[in-house]
């Protein structure tokens, strides 16, 4: 199947609850990441102090916020005059099953911190 034809409405809705979930997950991210960098300048601080070693530069990589991308295809939805929607197969996996290709990225990154995403 190449195409589909969905409710504007019903794409409209998971379209939502996607952008949702996706804010969330940079959120806890975000708080996690600042919660690392912090717990490492402690720690930094003291073996300076002490100079015990040397502190060891850490590479905390930064979260990506896509939220743009839900507020696009929601906006789209929104202003569609269309009571049905025809998707590709690939404008449906973004969509639909939520499946970006930016979501790599955040996965990556919530590895990093010890985090699965939900």
């Amino acid at each position: 199947m190449k195409t589909v034809k969905i409710n504007r409405d019903d794409l409209l809705e998971v379209l939502i609850n996607n952008r949702e979930k996706h804010n969330r997950n940079v959120s806890e991210l975000k708080a996690d990441r600042q919660a690392a960098i912090i717990e490492w300048m402690e720690s930094s601080i003291k073996e300076f102090a002490t100079y015990t070693k040397e502190p060891e530069l850490k590479d905390f990589p930064k979260i990506g916020d896509n939220s743009s991308a839900y507020d696009r295809a929601i906006r789209m939805m929104e202003m569609s005059v269309d009571k049905e929607i025809e998707l590709s197969e690939s404008e449906f996996d973004q969509y639909v099953m939520d499946n970006w290709s930016f979501n790599h990225d955040l996965l990556r990154t919530a590895t990093f911190y010890g985090k699965q995403l939900a």
